[in-house]
């Protein structure tokens, strides 16, 4: 997966864990992907030494979650009024 990076933003680690939680909280997404919108990437967040996240935020939210290097990216489909999309704007702001 290789995406441009336009600007870094700095997280702390309390957001960062923040934001593991609500990626494991899967009422913030279904595993349908069936949203036929266009990913756009428009944040990648590394949540620690091998996960980073890249975020797709509405009006077509998906989200890509990447491990080690031999693990293949995990994908989903934010639901309406997910955490994830709240945190990213916040942390942003």
């Amino acid at each position: 997966m290789d995406y441009e990076v336009i600007e870094e933003i700095n997280t702390s680690l309390s957001e960062r864990k923040n934001l593991r939680q609500a990626i494991v909280n899967t009422q913030n997404y279904t595993n349908d992907n069936n949203k036929k919108c266009i990913f756009f990437a428009q944040y990648a967040i590394k949540l620690d030494e091998f996960n980073t996240i890249i975020v797709s935020m509405n009006p077509c939210g998906k989200i890509i979650v990447s491990g080690k290097k031999s693990e293949n990216p995990i994908r989903y489909d934010l639901v309406n009024g997910n955490q994830i999309e709240a945190m990213i704007y916040s942390i942003i702001k």
